[in-house]
């Protein structure tokens, strides 16, 4: 008996083959945008306002446009407001009348963009100066790349510094180990990276099937078919605060299935020894994050241990099961993380 199937029937939930959302190609309009910067919104605008702001007032050309797309948002009012207080003939409001989910609006997003790069910016990040120019810059050595992106610097909800990310090479330009800065695990941060349009309408929109995994789904998709340009410069902030999305779904433990729903969507892609290869180490690489995450009130709640639980049993990896029991086992008794590390040294070991 296959026991995957017991927790997560993968035929019924992911389609085989996959079909990913259509993106329409648009006609050439005779605008040469270079940019365009499109921000999500619903019904939060806390941080709006400095949001567009550090577009526009960190990036001066005219081959830039930004679309705030409004997801039916009932404070659509306050939002024309912000964008009529900023007063930039760039900026265009998109409003939507259907509210839907995250990965059918950053869809919109791109369907709304009609420059040749497209920057989904959200409504609660911004960007730092020269975060366009030097993209820009980077981007135009290569006819190869398909997808760019910068380190970022995590802020708080009142913007004071938290960290920086991790540094993957030490010079600008073609990202050399691209997969193991994008397959193995997700090295990006989604605001920080920019879409060729031509890369999305070959290999499609954001799947509808994913929540939190979403953004890394897709950039597992665009580094098999093309060139990654990475900038060193940390040009764009972060911010970390409890309202947003992401902290949503890391307090629930919605995001864990997600993550291996995202490793076998890329495995169907892949496929053969490449696929086994990069999916083992993708799932090795997550159970040692949750092992090394010491914020313990993120996973206080019986509905993560759940998670856990039947992710192990969602797993066909041996190795993977005893990660997350030792996971669990640290959750649920609060065993400090040191001394679970050295029962997973011991355990990287062992094979499947």
């Amino acid at each position: 008996m296959n026991i995957s199937k017991i927790v997560w029937d993968y035929d019924r939930e992911i389609p085989n083959p996959l079909v990913f959302p259509k993106v329409p190609s648009i006609p050439n309009s005779g605008c040469n945008l270079f940019w365009s910067v499109t921000i999500p919104v619903c019904d939060r605008i806390d941080y709006l306002e400095q949001t567009i702001s550090s577009v526009v007032s960190s990036y001066g050309e005219a081959d830039l446009e930004v679309v705030v797309v409004d997801n039916a948002s009932v404070l659509t009012e306050d939002i024309i407001k912000i964008i009529n207080k900023i007063d930039d003939s760039r900026i265009r409001h998109a409003r939507y009348y259907e509210r839907v989910g995250m990965a059918e609006n950053w869809n919109r997003c791109i369907q709304s963009a009609k420059g040749e790069w497209i920057h989904i910016l959200h409504d609660d990040d911004y960007v730092r100066p020269g975060y366009y120019e030097k993209l820009k810059t980077g981007l135009a050595n290569s006819a190869n790349y398909i997808l760019g992106f910068t380190r970022y610097i995590s802020v708080d909800e009142e913007g004071c510094w938290t960290g920086v990310s991790t540094l993957h090479q030490n010079k600008s330009g073609l990202l050399d180990k691209k997969f193991e800065t994008i397959i193995e695990y997700c090295g990006v941060s989604a605001p920080s990276v920019v879409v060729k349009r031509t890369a999305y309408e070959s290999v499609g929109g954001f799947f509808p099937g994913l929540q939190f995994a979403l953004d890394w789904e897709m950039w597992k998709r665009l580094a098999l078919v093309g060139d990654i340009y990475y900038e060193v410069e940390p040009l764009l902030c972060y911010r970390y605060h409890n309202s947003s999305e992401t902290s949503r779904m890391l307090k629930t433990g919605t995001y864990i299935l997600d993550v291996y729903k995202s490793i076998y969507i890329t495995s169907l892609l892949m496929k053969g020894d490449d696929a086994k290869y990069w999916a083992k180490r993708a799932e090795f690489r997550f159970v040692k994050t949750i092992m090394d995450m010491n914020r313990l009130v993120l996973f206080s709640r019986k509905s993560v241990v759940l998670q856990l639980m039947a992710t192990a049993l969602s797993t066909g990896s041996t190795r993977t099961m005893a990660l997350l029991g030792l996971s669990i086992v640290m959750l649920t008794l609060r065993i400090p993380v040191v001394l679970i590390n050295r029962g997973y040294r011991l355990l990287r070991r062992f094979g499947r």
